[in-house]
């Protein structure tokens, strides 16, 4: 780069003599009391909206009450001839593999049969892709997360429940579907059917 090329790049860049940068404003240093003060606010900011969160995660999507509950409940007709009905099976399978059924090596004929005879839903989606969240979502008929149930739950003294509850993983202080949920089995005991 020639003369005249080094002084309109020095001019447009900042760059003086021998291609140092000039700092237009000198850098502030943080004071050490500054520093504790700002990282004070922050640390309590973070953990007012950490409690702030984990409680409203408890309310989210609680519009259910028992009063409302028990007057669904009461809505519904008890069937005038229970004999009529139609069977209903439901089968939720967790971990299901691709051999797990017929025509695969493991012989399953009655499951075969019922599949044969009964309704084949195509169009079926799981409401979570986990076991105790999908289970929750059929038997409300909710979202998971409207019963609080986003994660696996592992019975008391279990190692993993431990490390769940150390690891902040479950995110609600709810341990089951709660009580005021009317289930799929409640329904249909109203309606007339024998539930097991």
């Amino acid at each position: 780069m020639g003369r005249r090329g080094a002084k309109q790049f020095a001019g447009l860049t900042g760059v003086r003599r021998k291609g140092h940068i000039v700092s237009e404003e000198p850098r502030r240093r943080i004071s050490r009391r500054a520093f504790l003060r700002n990282g004070a606010i922050l640390g309590g900011a973070l953990i007012a909206g950490g409690i702030g969160y984990r409680h409203l995660h408890n309310h989210l999507g609680r519009d259910f009450n028992p009063a409302r509950a028990t007057a669904y409940l009461d809505g519904i007709r008890r069937s005038d001839d229970v004999g009529a009905l139609p069977n209903i099976i439901v089968i939720l399978v967790d971990d299901l593999g691709y051999g797990d059924l017929d025509p695969q090596p493991i012989d399953t004929p009655n499951l075969d049969r019922m599949a044969a005879e009964g309704v084949r839903l195509t169009s079926f989606y799981a409401s979570a892709s986990l076991c105790t969240p999908s289970r929750a979502g059929l038997l409300t008929g909710r979202y998971p997360v409207r019963t609080h149930m986003t994660n696996p739950l592992y019975p008391s003294g279990h190692p993993m429940n431990l490390l769940m509850d150390v690891l902040g993983r479950y995110a609600y202080s709810v341990r089951g579907i709660p009580q005021d949920e009317v289930l799929l089995p409640e329904v249909l005991s109203r309606r007339g059917y024998c539930t097991g």
